[in-house]
């Protein structure tokens, strides 16, 4: 990977993309310009010489005409230039924005959140300053859901992940390959139903052109009418009979598919910049030389008969756009009288359909990877002091990091601490007071092990850990819909929990807090029991408590350990250091902030 800044990086791109769209619309207004002075002139010149030639005002204006259609094709060119640089200009800007801890810019994924899900709601995988938020870069809505699917259903075999991270390393030291492929999923507002439509389609094909009658009127037709109308123009056949045979045979043959013809075009209508996206994306994919088994894979399944999976999308565009010519009354009227032009695109369309349609879901699915693993590689491009985690093969469940912190937050913000996992110690008891560090300690766990899973560097200076299920326990609310009081909705969550543990499934647990939606002496018998109960069934993982009499249970246990966050009051304020440390928390602040606050007055007790 580069071992420049990111945001160095990006604001040289910035300068440079900068530098060429200011070139572009220069070139622009100087085509613009000629166009004018090319009509100007020609319209001079052909008033000048036609009383003297008619056969050099004709060459006049035919040598203008291609002047002007290439000044044309050049302006469309330089258009879709500008359109590719402003959206370059927009990317480093947001990503500069992204450095400086705004994500505003990026779509933040609530609607893959899920109440119902072990850890995303907890550990804050979706949702406004989310993990999905930080990392998700894709354009694509597929990529979009690709994204979310693996943030919400980590790997958990060895081989995978490493795979996912070779994948993942090579595509972060591509930073132009990437925001060449993020203009391009960008280039296109992709509809909800769009992507659902078109493979509906691909795979329930409408056959048109299903007679050997209209296979053989499909070349007849046209050589018949243009005979015709030569013999009209000769004066052997009236235009009144020239007319009925117009419209009984040529459209009465198209009519009478016309139901078929509509279906066809009205999934394609619309579709062509969306196809043309798939096309660029795809012969980028297919252009650039890959070393990762994973992308390496990926390129050489989109190969077909020598041709790519490009051409075909784009061979498809073309139809489609040839296709909507009928939306143009009068070509409609003339192309398909003379040429039945609606039954040959159809038939192309359809053969096409035979031939390919059963590999556009691959394709798209493989946009949709690079989509997300692009978005992977940025988020690891964007944090060069992360660590890219070491994978243990062990039997047992192990992590073992140095500096381990929340990547949500900045780095002169957070404070990283050691943590340990192995046969010897499985659970952590957290112990400490109100806004030590607890809660972000537990989630700084938990965000890293999904960030692991996922093939990404984590936030530490080393990681070494084994690959495992995550649970948590967190943010459990109440439901007035299912009648449920929070108390009720907390032993569900930890009934599930229990359950999984019994069936064998090893376990990462995050509980915080257990069972607050009861009196304390309650709580303490059940916080006590459960811990029992997970002790036995071998589980991992933290719980944070504020009942510091529940530590006592790590002389009973060997594998439970006890581990605090202090506070300190010194002159009359709080001082957190954030640090965790072995023990049970010995300081309280919760009657300090109180009397802070105005809320109460020790004085008069």
């Amino acid at each position: 990977m580069a071992t420049d800044l990111p945001k160095e990086v990006y604001e040289q791109k910035l300068l440079s993309a900068t530098s060429s769209l200011g070139k572009v619309k220069n070139q622009l207004n100087t085509i613009v310009v000629a166009r004018l002075m090319v009509f100007i002139i020609a319209i001079i010149l052909i008033a000048l010489t036609f009383r003297i030639s008619i056969l050099i005002s004709t060459s006049i204006f035919i040598v203008a005409s291609i002047a002007f259609i290439f000044l044309v094709k050049k302006h469309l060119k330089l258009k879709e230039q500008e359109a590719d640089l402003k959206l370059r200009l927009r990317i480093n800007k947001e990503e500069i924005a992204y450095l400086e801890g705004d994500l505003t810019a990026f779509a933040a994924g609530e609607e893959f959140s899920s109440h119902e899900h072990s850890y995303s709601l907890d550990l804050d995988i979706f949702g406004e300053g989310s993990l999905f938020q930080s990392i998700n870069r894709t354009g694509t809505m597929r990529g979009k859901e690709l994204l979310a699917w693996w943030l919400a259903n980590p790997l958990q075999e060895i081989d995978e992940i490493k795979l996912r991270q070779e994948a993942v390393q090579e595509l972060a030291a591509k930073t132009d390959w990437r925001q060449s492929f993020r203009v391009r999923t960008l280039r296109e507002n992709e509809k909800p139903d769009w992507q659902k439509e078109l493979l509906h389609w691909v795979n329930h094909p409408v056959q048109v052109v299903d007679n050997v009658f209209l296979k053989t009127a499909l070349f007849a037709i046209p050589v018949l009418t243009f005979i015709l109308m030569g013999l009209m123009l000769a004066g052997y056949v009236s235009f009144f009979v020239f007319l009925a045979y117009f419209i009984l045979v040529p459209f009465g043959i198209t009519g009478f598919r016309v139901k078929r013809i509509n279906r066809i075009h009205s999934t394609l209508s619309g579709k062509v910049n969306l196809l043309q996206q798939y096309g660029h994306l795809l012969f980028l994919i297919e252009g650039e030389h890959w070393k990762s088994a994973l992308a390496t894979k990926e390129q050489e399944q989109l190969r077909e008969a020598g041709r790519t999976a490009g051409e075909h999308i784009r061979q498809l565009a073309r139809l489609a756009s040839s296709l909507d010519n009928r939306l143009n009354m009068i070509a409609a009227l003339v192309l398909n009288g003379f040429l039945l032009w609606d039954l040959h695109y159809v038939r192309a369309i359809r053969k096409w359909q035979e031939a390919h349609g059963g590999h556009v879901e691959h394709w798209i699915s493989a946009i949709a990877t690079f989509d997300a693993l692009s978005s992977l590689a940025t988020f690891a491009f964007n944090h060069p002091r992360f660590a890219l985690p070491e994978l243990a093969a062990t039997d047992d469940f192990l992590m073992e990091t140095l500096e381990l912190g929340h990547p949500l937050l900045h780095e002169k913000e957070r404070v990283d601490n050691n943590i340990s996992f192995g046969k010897n110690e499985r659970l952590y008891l957290v112990t400490g007071a109100n806004m030590a560090g607890k809660s972000t300690f537990l989630r700084t766990v938990g965000v890293n092990l999904v960030l692991a899973m996922n093939g990404t560097p984590v936030c530490a200076r080393s990681f070494r850990f084994a690959p495992i299920r995550l649970f948590t326990g967190m943010r459990t609310r109440d439901s007035l819909q299912k009648h449920e009081s929070y108390f009720f909705a907390e032993l569900k969550r930890l009934q599930q929990l229990i359950r999984q543990l019994r069936t064998g499934a090893r376990l990462f647990i995050i509980l915080d807090e257990i069972l607050k939606g009861t009196n304390s002496q309650d709580q303490h018998q059940g916080s006590e029991a459960l811990i029992r109960q997970l002790v036995k069934l071998d589980a991992y993982g933290l719980i944070a408590t504020h009942d510091l009499a529940l530590g006592s249970l790590a002389a009973e246990f060997p594998h439970l350990a006890n581990k605090r966050f202090e506070v300190e009051i010194q002159n009359d304020k709080l001082n957190f250091d954030y640090k965790l440390k072995d023990g049970i928390s010995q300081n309280l602040n919760a009657t300090f902030l109180m009397r802070q606050m105005g809320i109460s007055d020790l004085s008069e007790q």
